[in-house]
């Protein structure tokens, strides 16, 4: 059997006007369907296509050489915030949220035994290269590669608990994987009107910006709900990232909760994590995010949430006893993932000479509620 070639990466961002891209991406999230059981339908590509052409999504491809007729690797990525706490408020961050990623296996395994060196004695993959390639380009990139034009502070995703090639490289980033029983994916399928007569909770919508030619420049893909407890000493962020699933093209939204390290479980923050989720939901259909039918445009605003929870032991709780789901493509079980890239060593990715954190996303209060949100609202 001859042995596969040596290939020499060549990554390439689309911007939507390739002739080959529809091909290219279905050969992309076929690839990935293909490890969940799972079945594309065509419509997902020319929805994916319209957001590549939006800048609402980035596509980049790996090829071999200056062959661009089929690809070897690629990754959809959409431009997000990782959340940290200060100690005292939360801060927002550039990042990407990595929806697929995927490489050709017979290549990769040829090229990870031709890159053993002493430096690098297991050699290197090319699900690797791809990684350490986009961390780079996303910090010192062009504008384009950058989440927002900023650069990326890290990058936030899933993977399927059978994935073991990506958790291992997010482990060569030093990142989190949620492996625990307080970190999840969670979805919602029940009913929204379940929920209509939660207490009321005060809670701060905010848009983001960025600075852009002495003006501020709004992003219209994510916004922030946010709850302060009494007194302030218990706070919960949700930022809501809108998304699109690869497999169906239907619209999805990305819920990253993270809390104060002072929360405690009550009644009153039981209420808070569900207000945040019902005051996200108005939001994305006041954005036509989702649902054009104003009678099922909540409902499926609500089925659209994809929360992801890191170490969140009572968020996490609260919303697995209201009826919230592991997430599940097949018979997997997905799991959140985060990178901060200042924890990344510089002998695997050097970003030592980037300022990550002269580059906060602006906040800008939008309204409040302190109301019970009502799904009939």
């Amino acid at each position: 059997m001859t042995p596969p070639p040596i290939v020499t990466p060549n990554i390439q961002r689309a911007t939507g006007e390739e002739l080959t891209l529809p091909a290219n991406l279905r050969w992309l999230t076929n690839c990935d369907a293909a490890a969940y059981q799972a079945v594309c339908k065509n419509d997902a590509i020319d929805e994916m296509v319209g957001l590549i052409k939006a800048n609402k999504l980035l596509a980049y491809f790996m090829f071999d050489g200056d062959n661009t007729n089929a690809p070897i690797g690629g990754s959809l990525q959409v431009p997000s915030v990782i959340t940290e706490w200060t100690g005292c408020d939360f801060q927002y961050y550039p990042a990407l949220y990595y929806e697929d990623t995927v490489v050709r296996t017979d290549l990769s395994v040829a090229f990870r035994d031709h890159q053993k060196s002493t430096s690098i004695p297991h050699g290197m993959g090319l699900g690797t290269y791809l990684a350490k390639h986009r961390a780079h380009s996303s910090v010192f990139g062009s504008s384009e590669d950058m989440p927002y034009g900023l650069p990326a502070y890290g990058r936030i995703g899933e993977v399927g608990t059978r994935n073991v090639a990506m958790q291992e490289i997010i482990s060569k980033f030093n990142g989190q994987v949620g492996y625990s029983d307080t970190s999840a994916v969670l979805q919602f399928t029940n009913d929204i009107n379940h929920f209509q007569h939660t207490p009321e909770a005060f809670t701060m919508l905010e848009a983001f910006s960025i600075n852009r030619n002495d003006a501020h420049a709004a992003l219209p893909n994510i916004f922030v709900v946010t709850w302060l407890g009494v007194g302030g000493k218990e706070r919960i962020s949700a930022t809501f990232t809108e998304s699109v699933s690869s497999f169906t093209g239907q619209p999805v939204v990305r819920v990253q909760i993270k809390s104060s390290p002072t929360l405690q479980n009550s009644a009153n923050v039981e209420a808070a994590v569900i207000q945040l989720l019902l005051r996200g939901c108005q939001e994305i259909v006041r954005r036509n995010w989702i649902g054009h039918n104003q009678a099922t445009a909540l409902q499926e605003a609500w089925s659209s949430l994809r929360i992801h929870l890191l170490d969140e032991p009572i968020v996490f709780q609260i919303l697995r006893e209201s009826g919230a789901e592991l997430r599940m493509l097949g018979n997997i079980q997905m799991l959140p993932t985060q990178v901060c890239f200042v924890n990344t060593a510089a002998d695997f990715v050097d970003l030592r000479t980037a300022n990550f954190r002269l580059h906060p996303v602006n906040q800008s209060l939008v309204d409040f509620e302190a109301l019970p949100v009502s799904a009939a609202a």
